[in-house]
């Protein structure tokens, strides 16, 4: 019986005329598989730790916010900084222009996309400076303070001065619309909104404190077993501002 002949029958680990090693398709397509599994093994964990990290710069944000918000209390006897007027249009967004300047002063400047501002988990940059001569525009976040006595105010805790009890000063811009009861959107979530596919349905919000810590809470914290969170804010547009007051804030 004749020998096969090695150049039709390659054994393993042998080479062909040019030296190199050769591989049958089976091996080729196991190295594939392989490679497949460990993608769809790192992927989901890629896009998590992704999703942690554009939480904890906005929470960053959230610090930066309340730590100026602590510095001008000092600076004007601690009272905290109020937005334009409540129960109307950019009321918990809309910085007016002398606080715009004292802002800007202390670190914000009018690059919106470089200012703590900015919510890295938003599609959009903030509005900014619409006008020169007008105020300034936040709307990635919500500022919290002074709303206690306000018609449209259905919360308890807003503090006016840096010496009133623990309350919320800034906050992931969070609401819900009159128009679509059991919906609700943030800037945090794994699925956009319908209606402004800048903001997501929640998976959970940050906010900041008046002592100056910023929280993560959960969807199921915010919602307090309802469908939608309850409101805080009534705005003059169709729709309510929302943040947590509930269990858990310490006294």
């Amino acid at each position: 019986m004749s020998k096969p002949n090695d150049r039709t029958c390659p054994r393993r680990g042998s080479t062909n005329r040019t030296g190199k090693i050769g591989f049958t398709l089976i091996e080729l397509l196991v190295v594939i598989a392989i490679i497949a599994i460990l993608a769809s093994m790192l992927l989901p964990a890629l896009g998590r730790a992704k999703t942690k990290a554009k939480r904890t710069s906005c929470q960053n944000n959230l610090r930066n916010q309340a730590l100026w918000c602590i510095m001008y209390a000092s600076d004007f006897r601690d009272h905290f900084p109020v937005l334009t007027g409540h129960n109307g249009w950019t009321s918990l967004y809309g910085l007016p222009e002398v606080l715009k300047l004292w802002f800007m002063a202390n670190g914000m400047t009018q690059a919106t996309n470089m200012t703590a501002w900015l919510c890295p988990s938003r599609r959009d940059t903030p509005r900014g400076v619409i006008n020169p001569d007008k105020g300034y525009i936040i709307d990635h976040y919500m500022m919290m303070t002074d709303l206690r006595g306000d018609p449209s105010y259905f919360g308890k805790l807003s503090p006016k001065r840096s010496t009133d009890p623990l309350g919320p000063l800034t906050a992931d811009h969070t609401g819900s619309y009159i128009s679509a009861p059991g919906r609700w959107w943030s800037n945090h979530g794994d699925k956009a909104d319908p209606d402004n596919k800048q903001l997501f349905l929640p998976t959970g919000m940050s906010q900041s404190w008046s002592d100056g810590h910023v929280e993560w809470y959960s969807a199921k914290t915010v919602l307090q077993g309802k469908s939608v969170p309850p409101p805080m804010v009534k705005d003059s547009w169709p729709w309510y501002y929302i943040w947590y007051e509930g269990p858990g804030i310490p006294k």
